[in-house]
């Protein structure tokens, strides 16, 4: 039997140490990608379930875990692909009020070390990826099968992507699906679960936040495959929105960013020029309306965006130069920009301060095709909160 307690205020989190086993197979995205035995992963989980209930977080999540993840794969060709080891921060949440009986849903950010990557000479099959390091993201689905008083086995279904954000190219990106087991041990006893929203700790329901942006990103001139040991160059960015914050866990926002895109001013061919009436710094200009949600817990923020551009004079040159794919994928890659990332916040987010910075490390992309790596410094103020 297990053992089973209330959950109380004093209630200590609670170590993780997870392994994990995983089999699947890399998956083809180019027309010339290296033939793949299966993929195998082995990875260690280090982390906390939260159990304090002083935390809102704890209630809010329903007694999330997060850590950090390092792991070990084997893609499938040792010759073209290597191997790929990875370090992602995670963070799993049960949506269901049932304990450690529901199914738990994960996501990680994070970077990866390719040990073979691109070389036009000694390796010009691997156009997945172009560089040593990438970034690395993974969304797992787990659900437990045994379970004993402090240990599991846990079946996951399980989505890994890596990319270095366009930063050097090709860069087709490498996409695994996977299925294997965890075995689970968290110190201290079992719980009983009885959470729900009347468990949070007292705070405003509503804080009404603008919010400003400042970001410097990094990219190579041309297409997902090429040209190889083109121009790297600077995008700038500068974004101004407005927002409410849920429980203090969820923020949602909606404004406008502006990106400049040194590298499109700076572009000259005799071959296939590019013309235009504006000046050239107007035409490496980019404007876009976006919606976002970040999910916050303490000092760190899980940052989702997607926006719809209105200005991008310049991208029927690029695709019709770099691209030249179909009429779907320039009409959806020209009017979806989408940005995925991590923030890290000064004041941890739990106090819901009335000024916080944060820095951030983010992918851009063109409708989930990598545009560029940035970095950015934001500011959030307050101006209301409501119970």
């Amino acid at each position: 039997m297990r053992a089973q307690s209330e959950v109380s205020t004093d209630q200590k989190d609670r170590l993780l140490i997870q392994t994990t086993f995983m089999t699947g197979k890399s998956v083809a995205n180019y027309h010339t990608f290296p033939a793949t035995s299966l993929r195998l992963l082995c990875s260690i989980d280090i982390g906390l379930k939260a159990m304090k209930t002083t935390k809102s977080y704890t209630s809010f999540y329903n007694h999330p875990l997060y850590g950090i993840s390092l792991s070990v794969a084997k893609p499938g060709n040792d010759s073209v692909l290597g191997r790929e080891i990875s370090i992602s921060p995670f963070f799993e949440y049960n949506p269901f009020h049932n304990g450690d009986k529901g199914v738990y849903f994960r996501i990680g950010i994070g970077f990866s070390y390719f040990t073979r990557f691109y070389h036009e000479v000694s390796n010009p099959s691997n156009e997945a990826i172009g560089s040593s390091f990438t970034w690395a993201f993974h969304g797992i689905i787990s659900r437990q099968i045994i379970a004993f008083s402090q240990t599991s086995l846990n079946l996951n279904l399980a989505y890994f992507h890596a990319s270095n954000g366009h930063t050097q190219l090709p860069n087709f990106g490498l996409n695994a699906a996977m299925v294997g087991f965890s075995f689970r041990f968290l110190s201290g006893q079992d719980v009983q679960y009885k959470t729900s929203a009347g468990d949070i700790s007292p705070g405003p329901k509503r804080s009404y936040f603008i919010f400003f942006r400042q970001g410097a990103g990094m990219n190579e001139l041309g297409g997902t495959t090429g040209p190889v040991g083109g121009k790297k160059g600077f995008i700038y960015s500068a974004a101004v929105a407005g927002g409410i914050i849920f429980n203090r866990h969820i923020k949602v926002r909606t404004g406008f960013t502006y990106r400049y895109y040194s590298l499109v001013s700076s572009y000259n061919s005799e071959t296939n020029p590019w013309t235009y009436t504006s000046s050239s710094a107007w035409f490496a200009s980019n404007i876009f309306f976006f919606a976002g949600c970040e999910f916050l817990i303490g000092h760190f923020g899980l940052d989702i965006e997607g926006g719809i551009n209105l200005y991008k004079p310049f991208y029927p040159y690029f695709f019709k130069t770099f691209e030249n794919g179909s009429d779907l994928s320039y009409n959806l890659k020209k009017v979806f920009p989408t940005r995925m990332g991590l923030n890290y916040y000064v004041i941890n987010t739990e106090n819901n301060p009335v000024n916080n910075l944060s820095i951030g490390a983010h992918i851009n992309a063109n409708f989930g095709e990598a545009d560029f790596s940035e970095i950015s410094i934001a500011y959030t103020h307050i101006l209301k909160r409501s119970r």
